[in-house]
C-alpha cells in the first residue's frame, strides 16, 4: 500500500505496516489469529485471510471477496492480482508467492515455486543432462569416507539444506531427504555432502511435482490407521 511505501528504507518500517493492517482488519470485522497473527478470520463474512508481508490471500464466497475489495480500495493502494475459482470469468490459475495454484474440473493443484530445485541443481554444479536418481535418499552416504567439512563447503551445505527444507514445504517427496540434511547443519561432513548430492541429482530427473487436491463429497466416515 501506499503507506508502506512511504516507510520503505526506515528500521521499523515493517513492525509498522503490520500494526496498520492489523488494527484496520479488525477494525472492519476479522479476528486475528492466536496461533498464527498472520492468520484472519471473518466470521459474519465468512472469510480466511493469510497475510505474508503486502501479499493478502483471501479464501471466501463472491459477494464477500468483493465487499472486501471495496473495504481494501478504502483504505490502501492495492494491486488486485486476481481471483482463482470455478466460475467462468474466474482465473484458473495464479501465482501464490511463487507456487502455483490451479483450479480445473478434478480440484486444485499445487506446485511449488521450481526454482529451489534449480538453484540445488545449479549450485551442486549439476544440469539437465545430469544422471538422475528415482529416490531422494538411501544408505549410501554410509559408505562415503568420513571428512569433516572447510567453513566454505559448510556454509554451501547449510545454504542448501535450509533451501530444501523450504522446498519440502510444498514437496512432501523430498521432506525426509530434507530432514536429513538439516540434522547435519551443525556439522557437516563428507557423508553429508553425499546425501546432498543424492538429492540434487533425484531434483535433476524430478525437477518438478503437483500435488493434487481432488474435490470430494461429504465425508460421514472417518477411517484413522
Amino acid at each position: 500500500g501506499m503507506l508502506q511505501k512511504s516507510m520503505y528504507g526506515t528500521r521499523d518500517a515493517a513492525v509498522n505496516w503490520e500494526v496498520e493492517y492489523a488494527e484496520w482488519a479488525q477494525s472492519i470485522g476479522f479476528t486475528r489469529g492466536r496461533a498464527n497473527p498472520c492468520g484472519y478470520n471473518h466470521h459474519s463474512k465468512d472469510l480466511k485471510m493469510v497475510v505474508h508481508g503486502d501479499d493478502f490471500t483471501i479464501l471466501g464466497y463472491e459477494q464477500n471477496l468483493d465487499w472486501l475489495r471495496n473495504e481494501f480500495s478504502k483504505k490502501f493502494e492495492v494491486k488486485y492480482r486476481g481471483r482463482l475459482g470455478p466460475g467462468d470469468n474466474d482465473d484458473k490459475s495464479i501465482r501464490i508467492l511463487n507456487r502455483i495454484v490451479q483450479w480445473d474440473k478434478s480440484g486444485i493443484k499445487w506446485e511449488a515455486d521450481q526454482r529451489h530445485a534449480e538453484i540445488i541443481i545449479s549450485t551442486l554444479g549439476l544440469d539437465a543432462e545430469s544422471k538422475g536418481v528415482n529416490t531422494p535418499a538411501n544408505k549410501e552416504w554410509e559408505k562415503v569416507e568420513l571428512e569433516e567439512c572447510g567453513a566454505t563447503e559448510s556454509t554451501m551445505f547449510r545454504a542448501m539444506a535450509a533451501r530444501s527444507n523450504f522446498l519440502a514445504q510444498d514437496r512432501s517427496d523430498i521432506g525426509y531427504a530434507a530432514k536429513e540434511l538439516c540434522r547435519d547443519m551443525s556439522k557437516p561432513n563428507s557423508q553429508s555432502w553425499a546425501k546432498l548430492k543424492r538429492l540434487g541429482r533425484y531434483l535433476v530427473a524430478h525437477p518438478r511435482r503437483i500435488t493434487e487436491f481432488n474435490y470430494q463429497g461429504r465425508v460421514n466416515v472417518i477411517t484413522v490407521h
